[in-house]
């Protein structure tokens, strides 16, 4: 198997060797990415191209290059932000891919609202954002939204609930965190105001194959209350009633007709306001936050392996039903400097109920305050018989373990 692969993942080329130990991977990835990534050797990676695929087709050179050279069996893409590049290196190597369309929409969250108005599929009042004053006449009076339209995860991601809060909130979106994901030169960003839009929310998770949906999930998330939007937990399958995941079934297929999709996967998130579903964003690429592993354990058949099947055109062996029921949810500590860690031995009483679980943080270090996903201190993954079981777990674990902050000392 020979896998030309758009973004360095690690994950993607471990799982890559576990089906084909022979496998021959081709990386491209930008310089500067590679250089803030960690650092990740295989026997399996043949060669690594350094050129720019955020914002340039530079990177197409070599994808002709080696097209001429070899003969590749997928083209996958690393990072949400390698889906546009990995679509139009599929294409010319006649391989399975997403579709232009699809690339463009999954990766704007601009594009994706003006799809939505196009396919009738329920969304927030929206626009594109380009001033301070544009986001000042967008705000009526009721909280809103505003966050950046081409970037990932929660960076940047700000409730607004007065008129007060729009200078501030404004700046920071701006001024917003740096990626890892990101190249250092400069890369325009897009911005969106939209509607907060109340209720609980779920994500689906589905594999698309010559344009029809083979596989769904529906996840329960629980998120943060305040001003960020941070994911602090996923169950899988979640505890959604029938009446929701009909609705959610087909939109998502008014979704992927609308967006003309040939193969990929696709997770989108949704709030369910009495009972209504609300598309909230749309990626086309592998969800984070350990959905996969939890889909993997739920349904018993690997996420990434049946991807990198469906790519390559060959059987991706999938259960549509699940077998168990799974849980991941991240540790929340006060910010502060961390003094010590308590309890953490009812991991070891746990049993087979244990995935498993890490922390990413040790004493004597500064906790920052929650604004973002890449700021969570750990988490743990349990699996049990029922939903209300599975809950009941994890709140015993969230009641047992503590992290104890040093009250003397601030966050330097």
């Amino acid at each position: 198997m020979r896998v030309l692969l758009i973004g360095r993942n690690a994950g993607f080329i471990k799982k890559c060797s576990v089906i084909d130990p022979e496998v021959e991977v081709f990386i491209i990835e930008e310089p500067d990415i590679l250089r803030k990534l960690k650092e990740f050797s295989s026997p399996n990676i043949k060669e690594i191209a350094e050129v720019k695929y955020h914002d340039s087709e530079e990177y197409m050179s070599i994808v002709k290059e080696w097209g001429q050279k070899y003969r590749f069996d997928l083209v996958v893409p690393g990072f949400e932000y390698s889906v546009k590049a990995a679509n139009e290196s599929a294409k010319y190597l006649n391989l399975p891919r997403i579709g232009d369309r699809g690339a463009a929409v999954f990766t704007n969250k601009v594009k994706l609202r003006d799809l939505c108005a196009e396919a009738g599929i329920p969304h927030p009042r929206y626009k594109k954002i380009t001033s301070i004053e544009e986001l000042r006449e967008f705000y009526n009076g009721s909280p809103i939204v505003f966050k950046p339209a081409n970037r990932q995860a929660s960076i940047g991601v700000i409730r607004i609930n007065t008129e007060e809060e729009i200078a501030s909130a404004y700046k920071e979106t701006l001024n917003g965190e740096s990626e890892v994901l990101i190249p250092d030169r400069e890369i325009p960003c897009e911005y969106i105001a939209e509607d907060l839009v109340v209720g609980y929310e779920v994500s689906v998770e589905c594999f698309v194959r010559n344009c029809k949906i083979i596989f769904i999930n529906y996840t329960m998330q629980d998120g943060t209350v305040g001003r960020y939007f941070i994911e602090v937990g996923h169950e899988v399958p979640g505890n959604i009633p029938s009446s929701v995941t009909d609705k959610l079934y087909q939109f998502k297929s008014r979704l992927v007709e609308a967006a003309n999709v040939n193969t990929a996967i696709l997770h989108s998130e949704w709030k369910i306001e009495e009972g209504e579903p609300i598309l909230i964003e749309c990626a086309a690429r592998m969800p984070g936050d350990y959905i996969p592993k939890l889909i993997s354990n739920a349904y018993e058949f690997d996420v990434h392996t049946a991807y990198i099947n469906i790519l390559r055109n060959k059987d991706p062996h999938i259960n549509n039903k699940h077998k168990n029921y799974i849980l991941i949810q991240y540790f929340q500590s006060k910010p502060g400097r961390l003094k010590e860690i308590n309890n953490l031995e009812i991991f070891d009483e746990l049993g087979d109920k244990l995935i498993e679980y890490s922390i990413t943080v040790q004493p004597g270090n500064d906790v920052p305050e929650l604004t973002s996903s890449w700021k969570r201190v750990g988490y743990f993954i349990i699996k049990d018989q029922s939903h209300e079981a599975l809950r009941k777990l994890a709140e015993k674990i969230n009641d047992t373990v503590e992290f104890v902050m040093d009250i003397t000392t601030g966050v330097s």
